[in-house]
C-alpha cells in the first residue's frame, strides 16, 4: 500500500500509520514541549547566591508589592521595604548598581517610581548561610 501511494505522489500512510495521525502527534508533542518550557521558566526561583541576583529578586518583589516574596529574600529582623513612607502610590522600581561592602555585605541603589515623582534609595544586603538577603532598605 505504501509503495502504491508513493508512486502516485502521495504518501497517505507512513510506517502503517495514517499521515494525519503523524501530524496530530507532532502538534501534540510541540504543545507539550511549550507547556514544559513555560512551567520551568515561570517556577524558577530567584538566584540569591549573588548580591546582584538577590537585589533583583528584592526589587522585583518590592515593585510587585509581594510581601511573601519579600519575606523569602529578607534576613531575619530586616526592615520591611513596603513600610517606607510614600508621597503617592508606587508605580514601579528599578535596580541600579550593586557594590560589595566587604566580603559578606553589599549595597544596592534602587529607583522607586511614584505617581509624578521618583526617589533614589539604597538597600543593604548580607550573605547568610551562602545566600544573600535584605538587611535594610531606605533613604
Amino acid at each position: 500500500m505504501f509503495d502504491r501511494a508513493c508512486r502516485r505522489g502521495r504518501a497517505e500512510i507512513i510506517f502503517g500509520v495514517p499521515k494525519k495521525m503523524w501530524l496530530l502527534s507532532g502538534a501534540g508533542v510541540l504543545v507539550l514541549a511549550a507547556v514544559v518550557v513555560l512551567v520551568v521558566a515561570l517556577t524558577r526561583g530567584s538566584d540569591t547566591s549573588t548580591p546582584e541576583g538577590a537585589a533583583q529578586a528584592i526589587v522585583d518583589a518590592f515593585a510587585a508589592k509581594d510581601e511573601q516574596a519579600l519575606a523569602t529574600v529578607s534576613c531575619p529582623g530586616a526592615a520591611h521595604p513596603l513600610d517606607l513612607a510614600a508621597p503617592s502610590p508606587m508605580v514601579g522600581a528599578e535596580l541600579g548598581g550593586v557594590r560589595l561592602d566587604g566580603a559578606d555585605e553589599a549595597i544596592a541603589n534602587v529607583t522607586i517610581r511614584f505617581t509624578g515623582s521618583t526617589r533614589e534609595v539604597e538597600m543593604g544586603l548580607a550573605k547568610e548561610s551562602g545566600q544573600w538577603c535584605l538587611t535594610w532598605f531606605g533613604p
